[in-house]
């Protein structure tokens, strides 16, 4: 897999708070190795770190966040 983005930063996320608890198709459990989210994103606490560009977006002013994953088969 490979990610391309116009973010600075990647936030990852596992399911490792699953505990057996949510239920799939045809009843499959989910456990903590079940998934992984990839979320493409500006730099995490950056309102609060000064040495961190803005992430700030003021009335009138545009935002647009582009994330594209390709997946490919190697052999």
């Amino acid at each position: 897999m490979t990610v391309f983005t116009n973010q600075p930063s990647v936030h990852i996320y596992v399911g490792g708070n699953c505990f057996g608890q949510l239920k799939g198709k045809q009843g499959a459990e989910y456990h903590r190795y079940s998934g992984i989210c990839f979320e493409a994103q500006n730099y995490p606490d950056a309102p609060n770190r000064p040495e961190f560009p803005s992430a700030v977006l003021h009335p009138g002013e545009t935002y647009e966040q582009k994330t594209k994953f390709l997946f490919k088969l190697t052999n």
